[in-house]
């Protein structure tokens, strides 16, 4: 183990392990168009945006003027997310190796919008349930980012205090969540290019590949740690 405040790492799911914007799109598309919903391409911001499936699936009956229940939107939705996933998970370059690299020197979790259905399967299909510690739903907190809660309750599972954790995230919603929670932040690209200088602004410490987040960058992100 390095020898550095740091005791754990939190990964963000969509956008930082999954390449997921275009399943999601698709997916929601679809459905919306079945149902016969009004449907727009969403705005960068509303991609970006987090919250959990309760919010989510609230807005899209509210904004595409769905009949059916929000908890039927999201049931519908959720299905057709496993059921792309299922057929090809559209991983990251170079995720699960940053994930079991860092798992040789930090507890590791996860915090995610996703809802549990999806975040277990992802766990099961890329063959990294073993690297991590916790997961955590944001459907198991109150409220999705950029509210704290679901990295609060990350740290919590963990045992570990924020102070002592890194958060990995995309998008400046999720850097709030993380910051706001007392983590320190690590940036990626994000799903959007305008999202780039709000994340920069955000982030402790900003990379252009995920593969570029290694156990001595972790180490380095608090000042005055020696690795």
């Amino acid at each position: 183990m390095l020898s550095t405040t740091i005791q754990a790492v939190v990964f963000d799911l969509d956008g930082v392990i999954l390449n997921s914007g275009r399943v999601w799109r698709e997916v929601v598309g679809d459905f919306i168009r079945r149902q016969g919903g009004t449907w727009r391409t969403p705005t960068p911001e509303e991609t970006m945006a987090g919250g959990n499936s309760k919010e989510w699936s609230t807005w899209f009956k509210e904004t595409c003027r769905l009949a059916m229940s929000a908890a039927d939107i999201r049931d519908e939705i959720v299905a057709g997310i496993l059921a792309s996933y299922r057929r090809h998970l559209p991983l990251m370059p170079g995720a699960q190796e940053t994930v079991r690299r860092l798992a040789t020197h930090f507890a590791v979790g996860l915090a995610s919008a996703s809802p549990r259905t999806v975040i277990d399967l992802v766990m099961e299909l890329a063959d990294l349930s073993p690297c991590f510690d916790v997961t955590v739903s944001a459907d198991e907190v109150p409220k999705g980012k950029p509210d704290p809660q679901v990295y609060i309750e990350a740290c919590s599972r963990l045992g570990v205090e924020p102070v002592n954790s890194v958060a990995i995230e995309d998008a400046p919603d999720g850097l709030r969540a993380a910051k706001a929670a007392g983590l320190w932040a690590i940036a990626v690209p994000p799903p959007h290019p305008a999202a780039a200088e709000e994340n920069r602004v955000l982030a402790d410490v900003v990379v252009d590949d995920i593969r570029r987040i290694t156990p001595e960058l972790i180490a380095a992100i608090v000042p005055g740690a020696r690795y």
